[in-house]
């Protein structure tokens, strides 16, 4: 156990009132300076409790006889608690011995596993602000601490997931997060607002590409949200790639989200226009869109993006292209022509279609 767990008082408060409920006697519980903390009789609060410190001295049970056997203390049993091994306070039971007594070992076992969970659920609590403070740390921060990097033994890939601030203290995520990157404990992440960031332990490309599949399958069916993946470089040997690589996953997962509608998860190695669209001048995107789509309407470019990327993905195929637009070969031709009349340019000629394809991608890249 790291370092000796201090009960607080809302944890004392709720154990004596759920034991209450199951025995019906009155409960205290005390620290282990003798204090009492926390009791079913609030006028017994913040007095010293002379038989709790004996117990705590001993590690054993006592029992009272008569209220005036020690100071502050009223006749019943004081039960030792335990979290692994280690005494954190005492629990009394009030009342006459051939009463309390037989409540004794029940009260101990439930009241030692809500100690436990409230310390189980702390020390979580604990790992996930350190583990966002190094991820902090190593892509926001200048690094000046030579121990801080010997901490971070490489091999990593940065992987970065799309989310919103609904997610960000989601108890649910995070415990799935937790429990399929639990394989290495070196594997760390974190949640904010609009994105989970991975640091995964890992130095081939497919084996993170497979666990983020496995992720990103088991989160879209429990949370029906639609969860995407950027993966950046892989870290070898400089500090400095964390924030190269986060940056890529961050671009990767931007790409996705903003044309590969139908692709979950990418590698910032497998980018093409995607590795340049981020740091474009927006004026100047929305200039060259201008350009090319002035005569249309948004509605029209949504309308003639949907019949362009079909003929795109069709390999400029007509009769695929229909077929998958269910729509006639002559309305899909008659449809191509009129993206050639109101903009200037033919989709059937190859620099045309490469001039349409970058405005449709930079259109639907600076609208998102």
């Amino acid at each position: 156990m790291e370092g000796k767990m201090e009960i607080p008082v809302e944890l004392a408060l709720k154990i004596v009132k759920d034991m209450k409920d199951i025995i019906n006697q009155d409960l205290n519980f005390i620290n282990i300076k003798g204090i009492i903390i926390a009791s079913t009789d609030p006028e017994r609060c913040g007095s010293k409790h002379e038989a709790a410190l004996k117990c705590v001295a001993t590690n054993s049970v006592i029992v009272i006889n008569n209220d005036d056997e020690y100071v502050g203390s009223k006749k019943g049993i004081n039960i030792p608690v335990h979290l692994d091994n280690e005494i954190v306070g005492v629990i009394g039971i009030t009342g006459d011995r051939s009463e309390v007594e037989r409540y004794g070992k029940i009260i101990k076992s439930m009241t030692e596993i809500l100690i436990k969970e409230a310390w189980l659920k702390e020390m979580s609590m604990k790992k996930r602000e350190y583990n966002r403070n190094i991820i902090e740390t190593l892509l926001f921060s200048k690094h000046r601490n030579i121990d801080f990097y010997s901490s971070i033994q490489q091999p990593y890939f940065v992987i970065v997931g799309n989310t919103d601030n609904k997610f960000e203290n989601n108890e649910e995520l995070y415990k799935i997060l937790e429990a399929q990157l639990s394989f290495n404990k070196k594997n760390i992440f974190t949640i904010t607002s609009n994105e989970i960031i991975i640091l995964m332990n890992e130095n081939q490309k497919k084996y993170v590409r497979d666990i983020i599949q496995g992720i990103q399958v088991r989160l879209e069916d429990i949370f029906k949200f639609n969860f995407k993946f950027g993966i950046g470089r892989l870290i070898e040997n400089d500090i400095n790639d964390f924030k190269v690589s986060y940056l890529e996953g961050r671009n990767a997962l931007q790409y996705i989200v903003n044309f590969e509608t139908n692709k979950d998860i990418v590698l910032y190695s497998e980018l093409d226009l995607g590795i340049i669209f981020p740091s474009l001048n927006t004026y100047k995107i929305a200039e060259f869109v201008e350009k090319i789509f002035k005569n249309l309407s948004d509605k029209e470019i949504e309308s003639f993006y949907e019949i362009f990327l079909s003929y795109k993905n069709n390999n400029g195929s007509i009769k695929e292209a229909s077929e998958e637009l269910y729509m006639h070969k002559n309305t899909l031709q008659y449809q191509l022509n009129k993206i050639e009349k109101l903009t200037g340019y033919n989709p059937r000629n190859l620099k045309d279609f490469t001039i349409l394809d970058i405005a449709f991608a930079l259109k639907k890249f600076n609208h998102n």
